[in-house]
């Protein structure tokens, strides 16, 4: 049996190099020899999440589950692997053999009808939670032209229902705001939520992606429920490149999710109606294009990072309530953040506030935040955008038959980042 000094030392390995399936295989072993089955079987899960279908990290799930007595959920996973590996003599053995506190064998009766997954009650599952957000357009420096456009798309429509409904407009329906990482897309979804006095519900990637066969689209449907349940709400799909990737650059278990979201925004089984379904992507590129037809993703926003003024904005809302120089120079500062987004903005912010603190620490003085302190330190970061514009000029160049990345076209001429 291995050392604790050798067990710690792989654990600090595998968090230098959480992606390293081989070494967290090791690991995994060595804490499942050691009858540590608890830490074991979150590192057999984490190389599931990497790669879904990996036999050794699949089966050794399926006996910690077994030692640390959930049943139920063992044999689930047990049948599923034995779908995919048929013959394989280690889950046969498995099957065959009872647990060392029960009585009953996992091999089931070949009339009895197999147990599904069973999701949460509608509404009960803690990581999807409904919650007012308390974040207004207020609160979202500049962006004063996308903020009308979304009135205009979502706000208006809820308040006034009768007027878009005379001239055939649908109240509802999906909206997906793209751009670079940093500029705000989240943040304009919860203000979007207050301004509708809504509340709103969030799905990150990590609430639903699952490394058990089925469970991510059994997850997927129970928020879409859970929304459904407490309409009207807003739906809010965070990275939704990685929910619903394209399918012909994706894999079989992910090309079932997608399936499964489309299914889910079509609404074949289940009402949408007052359901408002917004998303955010930093790569539009990467979404399936069937999302983006009619009655789903078909109104599509485009997030650019903060103009001058916005930035001037952004500077106050994030000094706002801490010590700055009598007539602080918020235009200087953010004429020379051309390019930073919003976290951005915040980041350099924060930076300041620590810095003044060390110094106020050192010399028992408080100083106030000075603009030249935010420019010298303006210098030493890169924008988030810059990588991002890249990219996007290919896509707006090359791969915009549609007219999807005509905004963003607009913007990098009008930054001089693209001809």
């Amino acid at each position: 049996m291995a050392s604790e000094s050798v067990i710690r030392a792989l654990e600090e390995a595998v968090r230098n190099s959480p992606e390293d399936v081989p070494l967290r295989l090791h690991l995994a072993q060595l804490l499942e020899q050691a009858a540590r089955f608890e830490p074991a079987l979150e590192h057999y899960v984490a190389i599931l999440r990497l790669q879904p279908r990996h036999r050794e990290a699949w089966l050794g799930a399926i006996r910690m589950l077994r030692n640390l007595g959930r049943a139920a959920e063992a044999d689930l996973q047990l049948r599923a692997f034995l779908q995919v590996y048929p013959d394989d003599l280690e889950a046969e053995i498995l099957r065959d053999s009872p647990l060392a506190d029960e009585t009953e064998s996992f091999e089931a009766d070949e009339d009895e009808e197999e147990t599904p997954y069973e999701p949460p009650e509608p509404g009960s599952a803690p990581f999807f939670p409904v919650r007012p957000t308390g974040v207004s357009f207020a609160d979202v420096g500049g962006m004063e032209d996308l903020k009308e456009q979304i009135r205009l798309m979502i706000i208006y429509p809820l308040q006034r229902p009768d007027l878009y409904q005379a001239y055939g407009k649908r109240v509802g329906g999906g909206v997906l705001l793209y751009g670079p990482p940093g500029c705000g897309k989240t943040l304009l979804a919860r203000a979007i939520a207050t301004e509708c006095e809504m509340p709103m519900l969030y799905i990150g990637i990590h609430e639903i992606l699952s490394p058990w066969i089925g469970v991510s689209e059994q997850l997927l449907h129970e928020a879409f429920e859970t929304a459904r349940n407490y309409a009207p709400c807003i739906l809010f799909i965070d990275e939704l490149d990685a929910l619903g990737v394209k399918r012909t650059d994706a894999g079989h278990y992910s090309r079932v999710l997608v399936n499964q979201l489309l299914e889910e925004l079509d609404g074949f089984h289940s009402s949408n109606e007052r359901l408002l379904i917004l998303a955010a992507t930093n790569a539009p590129w990467h979404v399936d294009p069937a999302l983006l037809r009619p009655r789903r993703f078909d109104r599509v926003l485009f997030v650019p990072p903060p103009d001058l003024e916005a930035r001037i904005e952004i500077l106050k809302i994030h000094l706002r309530g801490r010590p700055v120089e009598p007539r602080f120079d918020y235009r200087k500062v953010a004429q020379a953040l051309r390019y930073f987004t919003g976290a951005d903005i915040e980041a350099l912010c924060e930076r300041a506030a620590e810095e003044a603190i060390a110094n106020a620490l050192r010399t028992g003085r408080q100083e106030p935040i000075r603009a030249e302190q935010l420019l010298r330190l303006a210098r030493t970061l890169s924008p988030l955008t810059l990588d991002w514009a890249r990219t996007a000029r290919n896509y707006a160049t090359y791969a915009n038959e549609t007219g999807l990345y005509d905004p963003v076209a607009e913007w990098l001429k009008k930054e001089r980042l693209m001809p």
